[in-house]
């Protein structure tokens, strides 16, 4: 007969069975704790809005009994901040504002048909992040009652815009008086709205950092006045300042006798003018009167048509306008203030050749006096500075006889004896040719110059 079968060891299945059955358990009750956490956290949550929105809703209702007057206080201050409030040991955070706007429309403008005659007020309540809630905001629309302002107040809507007439949102827009100073930041419609002030005559000053008007003002002030019961309004323009730095090149004199050739050289200038119709005067000088290589043009308004650029300190420098052509700089030189690179003008070479009465001999020590003639432009400048004629009779260095476009009174002297004369590189400007003047004097009149 075969054997009977052996029972297999069972030793340890009871204890298996134990740790399958705990593991089940803890599935189990992990998944029946993390539901109560969530509905917890829910009901947190829920709670946490609510106590909020009650906080929102008393805020709304008390700004809504407020007096108009009040409200338009508040709405001076932009966002005013509140005593936190503390429910449950959970701490709420609460701001108030006011703002003007017209009837049918949700926002402040400017420019919206209709005069801004209510006040919208929100009330904003912020709970810590632990919570898990945004922050809540109510609105509400008041209505001033009859009575609330006087015949001797109005309204002054401020629109500041930018270069190309856009809006200018964030900045600071100051109405002032001997007995009124408040300050507006214009909103994303570039709107800065003051509502019911004193009737009579305000200042109206713009600031933000790096911006300029057309004038290159960086705080301009204008005047405005607020007239009874109305709404008055004011437009400027305002917006980021460019920087352009001048240098100056002149032709450059031919070494082997009295004429300019096509080659250029670096030249020095007193002033320099840029000029845009759109500008208000129509032009603005840089430079302190010394000569110097460059000159740095600063608060530059970004108008969207190019400055006309020139050397000079007078209207009357403006050189007439020619075609560029070959090697040549245009006259005068345009340029943005927006763009970075160097801007280059062309100054016309005033070269004498100083000689004695003979004309035999070239005079060193000369001074070259000119005189300007041209339109608006006056004064008289050494030229070269404090350069006098070297041995050749010339004043020395190539780009030494560099001037603004124009006509001058000359008069060269080396003490003793001296020479007059009229000279002009305001006309014949030619794309092909050289600009400026190659010119022999002698010394013939006893007497000094200037």
């Amino acid at each position: 007969m075969p054997a009977p079968p052996r029972h297999q060891n069972e030793d340890g299945f009871a204890l298996l069975e134990v740790i399958i059955s705990a593991a089940l358990l803890a599935v189990m009750v992990i998944a029946v704790f993390t539901t109560f956490d969530v509905a917890n956290k829910v009901s947190g949550e829920e709670k946490a809005r609510a106590v909020a929105a009650s906080i929102a809703q008393r805020e709304i209702e008390f700004m809504r009994s407020l007096p108009f007057a009040q409200l338009s206080t508040l709405e001076e201050k932009g966002t005013e901040a509140r005593p936190d409030e503390q429910v449950d040991n959970v701490t709420y955070t609460v701001t108030r504002r006011a703002s003007w706007i017209p009837r049918g429309t949700a926002t402040t403008s400017c420019t919206t048909a209709g005069t801004p005659d209510r006040m919208k007020v929100t009330s904003t309540v912020t709970a810590p992040a632990s919570t898990g809630i945004s922050p809540v905001s109510l609105t509400s629309v008041v209505a001033p009652t009859a009575g609330s302002f006087g015949a001797d107040q109005g309204s002054l809507a401020v629109t500041v815009q930018n270069a190309s007439g856009g809006a200018q949102p964030n900045v600071n827009v100051t109405l002032q008086s001997a007995t009124v100073q408040t300050s507006r930041t214009t909103d994303a419609t570039g709107c800065a709205f003051f509502a019911e002030y004193p009737t009579g005559d305000y200042n109206v000053i713009l600031s933000a950092p790096g911006m300029v008007d057309t004038k290159g003002d960086t705080a301009p002030s204008y005047p405005a006045t607020i007239t009874s019961e109305t709404v008055s309004s004011a437009t400027y323009q305002y917006d980021v300042a460019g920087t352009r730095t001048i240098k100056f090149v002149t032709h450059k004199l031919d070494a082997s006798g009295n004429i300019l050739n096509t080659a250029f050289v670096a030249a020095k200038a007193r002033n320099v003018m840029l000029e845009n119709s759109s500008m208000s005067p129509p032009r603005r000088m840089f430079g302190d009167g010394t000569l110097q290589t460059s000159i740095q043009a600063t608060n530059l308004f970004p108008f969207t048509g190019a400055y006309a650029v020139y050397a000079g300190d007078c209207s009357g420098a403006l050189p007439a306008t020619a075609a560029v052509s070959g090697l040549r700089p245009a006259v005068p030189t345009s340029a943005n203030a927006t763009d970075t690179t160097d801007v280059t003008v062309l100054m016309p070479s005033v070269n004498f050749t100083v000689r004695n009465a003979a004309g035999t001999a070239a005079v060193a020590g000369a001074r070259i006096m000119l005189t300007a003639r041209n339109g608006t432009c006056s004064g008289t400048v050494q030229e070269g500075g404090t350069l006098t004629t070297d041995s050749t009779g010339r004043l020395p260095g190539d780009g030494a006889t560099a001037m603004p476009f124009g006509t001058y009174d000359y008069c060269i002297t080396d003490g003793t004896k001296k020479a007059t004369g009229l000279v002009s590189t305001s006309t014949g400007i030619s794309s092909l040719l050289p600009t400026g003047v190659a010119k022999t004097v002698q010394l013939s009149t006893t007497g000094t110059c200037p």
